[in-house]
């Protein structure tokens, strides 16, 4: 889930419903690096069958040439992008995405554009008006996304699949029974390093009489709102401690969720702050992992690791 202007939007493995919200997301890298193109062009939405079954892309440089469903452009208006790609979005009245169509930026080389089906929004395709609303039946669908990466590059374009479900409500006769269980993939990290804090959540539906298909649908949707807690454990008992470095308010809203249902924050290791109570930055870190499932706020033990 991606919170823009206050308004969250599922991602395209979320199962984003007909009718609703969905954040088309794409994060570009260079030799394993997070990296900002030169210019992000456009993101034009096609139907699946319309890729498989017609000719899109002009032959000479395999750029966009049939008109989308649904075209954003990196400002609410054609013409150069402001240098940060932050959207404007609609007019001071309308803070709801619901006049303009435009590509955000979340950081570095990571970018999203923010569909919304039930406003009339609406993008440009040359000389003509493009509109969310074509973008209604539970089907497959791509987001083409027109870049150019290096200055000296041409144009490209990156493709990517996602779908409109309308099989995302089920009802069942009995309470749903759910059984989740965390754990921290990381164990070690040394002091100056930036990394990605994984949490893997295992997730058991105990309910022996629901199907398999809707059992599906849950694992992939079910984990939102993750946020982690990291505190330093001091060992030597002349200081003091423990020492909270971020809490759950602290982090929430920065932590991912992939499909699979792995949480993650990314921790800057080099901005731990240290005091003569604190001690050094290096020493062992207790970290707990905090969602929501099924109604249910989960709170996980605390994992430790080693800042080195």
């Amino acid at each position: 889930m991606i919170v823009l202007n206050g308004i969250s939007f599922p991602e395209r493995h979320e199962n984003p419903p007909v009718g609703g919200k969905v954040a088309l997301r794409a994060l570009f890298y260079n030799d394993g690096q997070l990296v900002d193109p030169v210019d992000v062009s456009s993101v034009s939405i096609f139907k699946l069958s319309s890729y498989s079954s017609s000719a899109l892309f002009t032959p000479t440089d395999n750029l966009v040439s049939a008109s989308p469903l649904m075209q954003f452009a990196p400002n609410a208006f054609y013409g150069n992008a402001p240098s940060d790609y932050v959207a404007t979005w609609g007019n001071t009245n309308a803070a709801d995405f619901s006049n303009a169509s435009g590509i955000f930026k979340m950081r570095t080389g990571d970018y999203v554009a923010p569909l919304r089906m039930d406003k009339a929004l609406s993008g440009g395709w040359e000389s003509t008006t493009v509109e969310s609303a074509s973008v209604s039946a539970a089907a497959s669908y791509i987001d083409v996304w027109t870049v150019k990466l290096l200055a000296g590059s041409q144009y490209q374009c990156f493709i990517h699949s996602w779908s409109l479900y309308q099989d995302t409500f089920f009802s069942i006769t009995e309470p749903l029974l759910l059984r989740t269980s965390t754990k921290l993939a990381n164990k070690h990290l040394r002091l100056g390093e930036k990394i990605d804090l994984k949490a893997p959540v295992e997730l058991t539906v105990e309910n022996r009489n629901i199907d398999s298909s809707i059992i599906n649908t849950l694992k992939s949707t079910l984990i939102t709102e993750g946020a982690f807690k990291i505190t330093k454990v001091n060992d030597n008992t002349s200081l003091e401690g423990p020492f909270t470095v971020y809490s759950f308010a602290d982090t929430l809203g920065s932590v991912q969720v992939t499909s699979d249902g792995t949480l993650i924050y990314t921790w800057d290791t080099s901005n731990i702050p240290t005091s003569s109570s604190f001690g050094e930055a290096k020493g062992t870190y207790a970290v707990q992992i905090q969602y929501m499932a099924n109604g249910e706020k989960i709170i996980s033990p605390r994992f430790y690791l080693s800042v080195d």
